[in-house]
């Protein structure tokens, strides 16, 4: 009876243990397929990696590049800068010769209001000068007459002067006539 129910017992051990080892090679199934997965992970992460090491080195260019464009925009501030000064003074000397611009206009304009006034001055003494040469032609035609009258006058004081010397010269001749 013993036997009976110690073999009865190993039986149940048994299967038990059939059922443990079932579940055991499922286990190591499931562990191969897991180790499988793992392995693809592990791929995967390798791969991954050398692509974070690939972006890594590019980020560092990009850093590189990025402080070279900080420095250069650092020199293009300061040139700006200077610019911008210079501009600044130029605005002011462009200032200074509207203002200058603005009082030659002036000057100009009395220098041409002037020049007007001189002009219409200039313009009556021309009329003047027209009206004085009139005149002075219209004396220079009496003048030519008085010239020939006078030459005429002349002319004839010529004669009644040669006369007048015939004349003395017969009263000579009387006088020393009646004288002797």
């Amino acid at each position: 009876m013993k036997l009976q129910s110690v073999d009865m017992k190993l039986q149940s051990v048994d299967m038990r243990l059939q059922s443990v080892v079932m579940r055991l090679q499922s286990v190591v199934m499931r562990l191969q397929s897991v180790d499988m997965r793992l392995q693809s992970v592990v791929m995967r992460l390798q791969s991954v990696d050398m692509r974070l090491q690939s972006v890594d080195m590019k980020l560092q260019s990009v850093v590189m590049r990025l402080e070279s464009v900080v420095m250069r925009l650092q020199s293009v501030y300061m040139k700006l800068q200077s610019v911008d000064m210079r501009l600044q003074s130029v605005d002011m000397r462009l200032q200074s010769v509207v203002m200058r611009l603005q009082s030659v206009d002036m000057r100009l304009q009395s220098v041409d209001m002037k020049l007007q006034s001189v002009v219409m001055r200039l313009q009556s003494v021309v009329m003047r000068l027209q009206s004085v040469y009139m005149k002075l032609q219209g004396v220079v035609m009496r003048l030519q007459s008085v010239d020939m009258r006078l030459q005429s006058v002349v002319m004839r004081l010529q004669s009644v002067d040669m006369r007048l010397q015939s004349v003395v010269m017969r009263l000579q001749s009387v006088d020393m006539r009646l004288w002797t």
